[in-house]
């Protein structure tokens, strides 16, 4: 591989290590089944897609690798592994897994960010996940909590 495009790749591979990293452990934390090493290879996967589209439009003079299409591509194959994530409890009588596949998808989005070199977006938006997964939880069982205990004024009896 040539210097010119060592750095930048490693660039791009270590961010996303990076973020999918961080997401991930939240979600190892919580004992989800995509967790670290998932998430790292989710948002590294991505970037390095997007590394190889920009590098084949760079190189090839009569070529168009449809840089929207191999992005569509990515979209399209990560909503399939993030289906697979979501299931039904019998034991619950719930749908769960429904934030393991937004986080796959969300962490698709990263690695698509970090791959076309959009660090000054990529980094915030790792930021903006991560305090959605570990303190919006609490939020959102607070927010039920206080509305369980309103008495309801208009009850039918």
């Amino acid at each position: 591989m040539q210097e010119s495009l060592l750095y930048p790749f490693l660039q791009n591979i270590l961010l996303a290590l990076f973020c999918g990293g961080v997401i991930g452990l939240e979600r190892s934390f919580r004992n989800k089944a995509a967790g670290f090493r998932t998430m790292m290879f989710i948002c590294m996967g991505t970037a390095i897609f997007v590394d190889i589209a920009l590098v084949l439009s760079r190189r090839a003079v009569n070529y168009n690798p449809g840089i929207d299409r191999i992005v569509g591509s990515i979209v399209t194959g990560i909503g399939f592994l993030g289906a697979g994530s979501i299931f039904r409890s019998s034991e619950k009588n719930a749908v769960e897994g429904l934030t393991t596949a937004a986080t796959i998808w969300y962490v698709a989005g990263l690695g698509l960010l970090i791959g076309f070199r959009l660090y000054v977006l990529a980094v915030p938006a790792t930021a903006l996940a991560l305090l959605i997964l570990v303190f919006f939880g609490r939020l959102e069982r607070y927010i039920l909590r206080l509305i369980n205990e309103v008495p309801l004024k208009f009850k039918k009896k």
